[in-house]
């Protein structure tokens, strides 16, 4: 016997395929021992009887009609039918049969098939046991969703459709993450699934959590969501029983900004308590030394005019100065409570805008030296005098409060489509915990009452607000080797 041929007859004899050589009449002429085996014969009870009358009925007619399809034409597709054995008994077979010709005239066909029963029947029985959890969650006050072990869904019910949107049709069979959960979540879920599978341990199972969902409309809404895993057939599947949470949600943040506002309410009386006390004092103060000065002034002139009286004349100015400055913090305050401080934005050369406010302020302040620094000229829109005033608050904070030092520094570069300020002192800078604090309206009332500085506490308060309404930020940064920078960003034009 040939090589060839022994690796066939090996093949034949022991694969657990079941094998038929058919005639075109339909007798049986040989089959392998699985096929025996499998529907419970001997050769002999088999041979040269029609291979029909091991089909069950039902099916006869489809089976023939496919064998004598493969009489005209090669082909490849499978085909499922059910035989029966020898008790009577159904077994479903799934393969495919070749036909074979000699000169042109059929011989017979062959059919090699595999027995699926056991598969089919598992698989039924799943269908069953998913039929009836379908028709006891159909109705759930729960959104109820199934999905498998590839993520895929195969059970939505109707309260899932309302949640979220989508119809059963829609979704089935379709990967979860498609369709519910937020893309920034998705690939936790991925890992978190591949570490069930691999571990066995999930810490989002048998327990409730909040998480955000999306529906159809692309809307994001916290739910709250239980899940469950259930192994089947050597496969696990995964129960998800959601609700959508967002009107509790909604009552719960009304009634804590509802609280929030009580608060709000509470401080921002006892604030304003304070804040009518402190301003007394610091308009009182002033007051009392413009009446003083200019009593002296006019003592003075009645007696000689001398420079004396020049002398108090300058200090009363200097004093209504800061008054009126006072005054006018305070109007901005109220602006801005209003929602009334209306910006006037023109575009504006910056640099030479800086250069004249680093100028006037360096007379002002002749104890500290004002450098300033910038790579380009840049135009920009803003409203020129509000950015004056925020620029000439926080020099004057620089050199307030580094006393103990004698340079601030100005620069201006550009970054990433917005100019960006920065104002530096060498002073003893900000702690840590009063940094986020300093831009609150009077900061200094409850932080700073001990310190010598005077003011209100609402210049950089003021300050934030301004370049908040020209879309810009401010915040302050300490400097590594001592003291605090201001930076403040504007869109460029």
């Amino acid at each position: 016997m040939q090589t060839r041929d022994l690796y066939f007859s090996d093949l034949f004899e022991n694969t657990s395929d079941l094998i038929q050589y058919v005639s075109k009449d339909g007798s049986i002429e040989k089959v392998n021992p699985s096929w025996l085996s499998t529907l419970g014969y001997n050769f002999d009870e088999v041979k040269g009887r029609s291979i029909y009358d091991f089909v069950a009925p039902e099916q006869q007619s489809e089976f023939r009609a496919y064998r004598e399809t493969t009489f005209i034409k090669h082909i490849n597709d499978d085909i499922q039918v059910t035989f029966v054995d020898s008790k009577g008994l159904p077994v479903i077979l799934q393969g495919h049969l070749r036909a074979f010709f000699n000169e042109g005239i059929l011989q017979h066909t062959r059919g090699v098939f595999r027995n699926v029963t056991a598969k089919i029947e598992a698989e039924k029985i799943q269908k069953e046991q998913f039929t009836r959890i379908a028709e006891f969650l159909a109705n759930a006050p729960d959104a109820v969703i199934i999905i498998d072990e590839n993520h895929n869904i195969i059970e939505w019910n109707q309260k899932a459709t309302d949640t979220f949107g989508y119809t059963l049709t829609e979704v089935i069979n379709q990967p979860l993450t498609d369709f519910i959960i937020p893309v920034q979540y998705r690939e936790a879920h991925r890992k978190g699934m591949i570490r069930f599978l691999s571990t066995g341990h999930g810490p989002v199972l048998n327990t409730t959590i909040e998480v955000p969902a999306i529906d159809k409309t692309l809307r994001e809404f916290p739910i709250s969501l239980s899940i469950s895993a259930v192994k089947i057939s050597e496969k696990w599947f995964f129960i998800a029983f959601i609700n959508d949470i967002s009107d509790k949600k909604e009552k719960e943040r009304a009634l804590i900004e509802k609280e929030l506002e009580l608060e709000r309410s509470q401080l921002d009386s006892h604030r304003n308590k304070e804040f009518l006390s402190f301003a007394s004092h610091e308009l009182k103060t002033p007051l009392t030394s413009l009446k003083a000065y200019l009593q002296l002034a006019l003592k003075s002139f009645n007696r000689e005019p001398t420079q004396h009286t020049l002398t108090f004349l300058h200090k009363a100015e200097d004093v209504s100065n800061k008054m009126a400055k006072l005054i006018f913090d305070l109007l901005d305050i109220s602006m801005i409570h209003a929602g009334k401080l209306a910006l006037q934005k023109e575009p504006v050369e910056l640099i030479g805008m800086l250069e004249e406010i680093t100028n006037s302020n360096q007379l002002l302040y002749p104890s500290h030296q004002l450098n300033f620094s910038f790579s380009e000229e840049i135009s920009i829109e803003i409203d020129k005098e509000r950015i004056e005033q925020v620029m000439v608050n926080i020099i004057n904070n620089a050199v307030k409060y580094s006393p103990n030092a004698n340079v601030v520094e100005l620069n201006v570069e550009r970054k990433h489509g917005h100019v960006q300020i920065a104002v530096r002192d060498y002073g003893d800078g900000i702690e840590e915990e009063n940094k986020s604090k300093i831009f609150d309206k009077f900061y200094r009332i409850e932080e700073l009452t001990s310190k010598t500085v005077s003011g209100l506490g609402i210049g950089l308060f003021i300050s934030s607000e301004i370049i908040k309404q020209h879309d810009g930020n401010i915040w302050v940064e300490n400097n590594e080797d001592g003291g605090a920078t201001f930076y403040i960003t504007l869109p460029l034009l």
